[in-house]
Order: structure tokens, then sequence, then C-alpha cells
């Protein structure tokens, strides 16, 4: 099976978030350790959001950690929310 470029990027954005823990993860950061652009981690980050495996938080102090724990989060989800 061959995934797109954007659903590798998700799930490596999944596994970033799951090795931070219960602290936020900036998108800046996140898209230059990820080598993309931030628009495009803006993006994928939304749509992780509304698929429910991210919750954001808005602002100067903002930004994104898992919205459940990452034992419940299967790849099979991801794909289909992503692809």
């Amino acid at each position: 099976m061959r995934l797109t470029k954007q659903t590798g990027y998700a799930i490596r954005i999944l596994i970033d978030c799951a090795v931070a823990g219960d602290e936020l993860v900036k998108i800046e950061p996140l898209s230059q350790r990820l080598d993309i652009t931030r628009q495009n981690a803006f993006k994928i980050v939304h749509l992780l959001s509304r698929a429910g495996f991210l919750s954001s938080v808005r602002g100067p102090a903002g930004g994104v950690r898992l919205a459940r724990p990452a034992e419940l989060i299967k790849i099979s989800d991801v794909v289909t929310a992503i692809e």
C-alpha cells in the first residue's frame, strides 16, 4: 500500500505529539522538524483536529496535543481520515 505524503506527515505529526505528552506542540517548530511548509503543517493539523485526533489551543501560547491517548489511535483510522 502506498500512502500520500500528506498521510505520512499526518502520522509523523501524531507521533511528535505523542512524544510531547500533555505539552502543547507549536506548529512552527513542528513544520521545521518535518521539513514541510508552515501552511502545509496547518492544513494537516486542521484535518487531524476535525477528525478528532488532535485538540488545538489558539493564541500566542497555543499549539496542539493529542485529543485521546496514543494507544487508542489506529493508523488505519488516520489513513481513512486523511485520504
